[in-house]
């Protein structure tokens, strides 16, 4: 059984200096979005530009200062705006996959490696020096 978890870590955020009268208007977050089962790990990154206010109104409704973000706030955005329906699910599913072929590898080549130490083990170690036999 699997018990995969999905992070976020915010990287970067690209700002609009000034934007209609606001300073520092987000424009674009790069991202990484990871996913951890026990040491297997498979990242996506990408880079998340948030949609520009339509209208004067819009922007002092939805307006967040950029000293008072938070890393919530911020991947709240990226997942409404830039995955869509069903998007942030497909990203995840490509994430178990990749988790998915790591340990199919992983248990290849412990096969791989068993199957080498069992021939090794059944070999005899190095040489041995002998007496030729006629001269005993």
């Amino acid at each position: 059984m699997t018990n995969i978890t999905f992070n976020w870590n915010i990287k970067k955020i690209k700002v609009d200096p000034l934007f209609s009268g606001v300073t520092n208007y987000i424009t674009t977050v790069e991202y990484e979005y990871v996913a951890t089962d026990g040491k297997y790990t498979a990242v996506d990154t990408g880079y998340a530009n948030l949609p520009s206010p339509q209208s004067k109104e819009e922007l002092d409704g939805n307006f967040v200062d950029y000293d008072s973000l938070t890393p919530e706030q911020v991947i709240s955005w990226i997942e409404t705006n830039c995955f869509g329906e069903g998007g942030l699910e497909a990203i995840q599913s490509v994430l178990i996959d990749k988790i998915n072929l790591q340990k199919s590898i992983q248990n290849s080549v412990e096969v791989e490696i068993d199957g080498e130490i069992q021939t090794l083990i059944s070999k005899p170690v190095g040489t041995v020096e002998k007496e030729v036999p006629w001269n005993q």
